[in-house]
């Protein structure tokens, strides 16, 4: 129980600093192959692991695709942002360990010697160089997406690694489901049906600013769509929102993707990379979970928004 909630708390931290898909890409095959090594079920590890890369993810504007997008829409304050989620993640990553060990009973395996990992100490010492002045920089007026490729420029720059070997390192079938998804959100945004649904709603008086409204909005899109696309979309419909709705769109997109497997781009990885290593994680399988978990972290993202005045109900 101690490592599981270790597991948690640490994916959480690397997800609020590296971006959730970033994470999970890293994570997820040595610790599948660890967890087969010792005869244990990979699956409850797995969902925590990605639910606790997307509640972790929501504590800054860098921890995820869609809160990098409504940070710059809305240009939104980096520190007074992460202020403002502390809580709400801290809680979501409490209630997801506590979900996940309720509906996935630890279950003994083999006493298996592990085997010592091979640490490149010279990559993890530039690894951890490069966060600590990212870090810093997001105290200095640079913009976040300068400060970002400053850094991700100083890692490139290696003596050790070819450009051909980091090149063959990208994912291109997950970059192109990306580009998919953007298409499509963009072919449905010209059809005119959300603008239709939207004038609905404010004829109706059912806007988004309403967390009555935003919550249900969010878990639909993030679910269907996915979240980055449904940030897109409502960012692009609404233009004019404020800085209260937008912090709660931030929050409440990103644990609405907890739900269900494709809720995130986040859990869609964690699927597929453990695939690759021979560990199946089906959409019951998460759904066990997250349901459960996705609901009490939303009811408590919402009661911290209701409370500080943000947004109302």
């Amino acid at each position: 129980m101690e490592r599981r909630s270790s597991g948690t708390d640490l994916t959480g931290l690397l997800s609020a600093a590296l971006t959730n898909d970033v994470v999970v890409f890293a994570l997820t095959p040595p610790l599948c192959s660890s967890l087969l090594a010792l005869k244990l079920d990979p699956r409850p590890y797995l969902v925590g692991l990605a639910g606790a890369a997307n509640a972790g993810s929501a504590l800054t504007l860098i921890g995820n695709p869609q809160n990098i997008l409504i940070g710059q829409a809305g240009n939104l304050e980096f520190w007074r942002y992460t202020l403002i989620a502390l809580l709400p993640t801290l809680l979501s990553l409490g209630i997801i360990y506590a979900v996940v060990a309720v509906t996935w009973p630890i279950r003994a395996g083999a006493q298996v010697e592990a085997a010592a990992a091979h640490i490149d100490r010279f990559q993890l010492a530039k690894a951890l160089l490069a966060i600590v002045a990212l870090i810093a920089m997001f105290f200095t007026p640079l913009p976040r997406e300068v400060s970002a490729l400053t850094v991700a420029g100083f890692l490139l720059l290696s003596r050790r690694l070819s450009s051909r070997e980091m090149i063959g390192a990208v994912d291109w079938h997950l970059l192109l489901l990306f580009v998919c998804l953007f298409g499509v959100t963009a072919a449905f945004a010209a059809t005119g049906v959300a603008q239709a649904g939207l004038s609905w709603m404010e004829h109706a008086g059912l806007l988004p600013e309403r967390l009555s409204v935003m919550t249900p909005l969010t878990v639909a899109f993030s679910n269907t769509i996915g979240n980055v696309p449904a940030v897109i979309l409502i960012i692009k419909l609404l233009p004019d929102i404020g800085e209260g709705p937008l912090t709660g769109l931030a929050l409440l997109s990103t644990l609405a993707g907890n739900l269900l497997l494709t809720g995130s781009m986040c859990n869609i990885i964690v699927a597929e990379r453990a695939a690759s290593v021979g560990a199946r994680l089906s959409f019951g399988d998460f759904a066990r979970s997250g349901i459960v978990m996705t609901t009490l972290s939303l009811a408590a993202a919402a009661a911290g928004l209701w409370v500080t005045g943000l947004m109302i109900l």
